[in-house]
């Protein structure tokens, strides 16, 4: 029996049968083959550095449930099927309820930040919804802000409900999610849902801007009964973030002007939303450095006539695109100096 240090408190550290490891149902990695050839080759090389935390299995007498470590063991299992790792794994052994053995492998992978967007979402619904816990202290236990674990949750149940997941590597909230179709029937009511669609490329910003979106297209009572998250979902989830919002201040303003004349309800919303989606998609966001005194004239343009910004720069380069003569003699003027 060897003992190790960790926070201060010595823990012994016992050698167990690989045979008798399985991962623990509280453990939140669902995917532990993910880039496991890298910590293979890296066992392999420097050895197994720290042991892995497992409790005493109650539905398996004789087992252990790992609880920290899914992957190490993955990778220790490939290893000893290449015979370059024994019949043993060293293990701390704890003594958890499910409660304790969820949040502590969520606490650990957090700080490790080897989980993706999904991993940790499910994880807090379980925290939520087996364990009973509010959103308020599912933050205060993970150290996740409550805005983090609200907009987690509710990006969860909207990708849920369309039949999709985040499928990204592990990293920080924000980065974009690969989302992949999941095997259950497409909800009738989006129009444009296919089943043979496998992936699409939706940012965890837009997915956040739709929900806001549907929370306030679902004020007006004849659109209150409608699945409106998975609709602008499959909609509008195929745009940029800028596409979006400008796609979105259209469809705002047309469909109240929609209601104004007495044209309400799905049908119209959803032939508003097709031509806004189509009319973004001609544009494209388009990142420049310019001379801050055109910057402001372009500003003082915008304010005049209570434009956006990107409708002013694309305005002038039109009208400068006119007077191609012109741009080109000065683009000859600055490549010769």
């Amino acid at each position: 029996m060897l003992c190790t240090e960790l926070g201060g408190i010595v823990e012994a550290v016992v050698e167990v049968p690989i045979d008798k490891l399985i991962i623990s149902p509280y453990n939140v990695r669902e995917d532990p083959e993910r880039d496991v050839n890298i910590l293979v080759e890296s066992i392999r090389e420097v050895g197994l550095l720290q042991p892995l935390t497992v409790r005493r299995s109650k539905k398996y007498p004789g087992k252990y449930e790992v609880i920290i470590g899914a992957r190490r063991l993955t990778a220790i299992k490939k290893l000893r099927e290449r015979g370059e790792w024994g019949d043993t794994v060293p293990v701390i052994i704890k003594d958890l309820n499910d409660f304790e053995a969820l949040l502590l492998s969520l606490h650990e992978n957090i700080k490790q930040r080897t989980l993706t967007e999904t991993e940790k979402a499910r994880a807090m619904k379980r925290l939520k919804e087996e364990f009973k816990l509010s959103e308020g202290e599912i933050s205060k236990r993970t150290g996740i802000t409550l805005k983090d674990v609200s907009n987690l949750l509710k990006m969860l149940e909207v990708l849920e409900d369309i039949g999709k997941e985040m499928v990204t590597k592990p990293g920080r909230w924000g980065e974009r999610r690969r989302l992949v179709l999941l095997k259950k029937p497409t909800p009738p009511e989006i129009p444009r849902a296919k089943a043979e669609e496998i992936m699409k490329v939706i940012p965890s910003s837009i997915v956040r801007i739709i929900t806001d979106f549907a929370d306030s297209l679902s004020r007006y009572e004849e659109l209150r009964s409608v699945d409106l998250k998975n609709i602008l979902a499959e909609e509008l989830g195929v745009l940029q973030q800028r596409q979006l919002i400008e796609a979105i201040k259209r469809i705002r303003r047309e469909y109240k002007k929609a209601r104004e004349e007495g044209r309400e309800g799905l049908e119209t919303l959803l032939d508003i939303i097709k031509r806004a989606r189509k009319r973004s998609e001609k544009k494209v966001s388009l990142n420049v450095l310019v001379a801050s005194d055109i910057r402001n004239r372009i500003e003082d343009i915008r304010k005049k006539y209570n434009v956006s910004l990107s409708t002013a720069v694309e305005i002038c380069l039109k009208i400068g695109l006119k007077h191609r003569r012109d741009v080109e003699e000065q683009l000859k003027a600055v490549h010769s100096s």
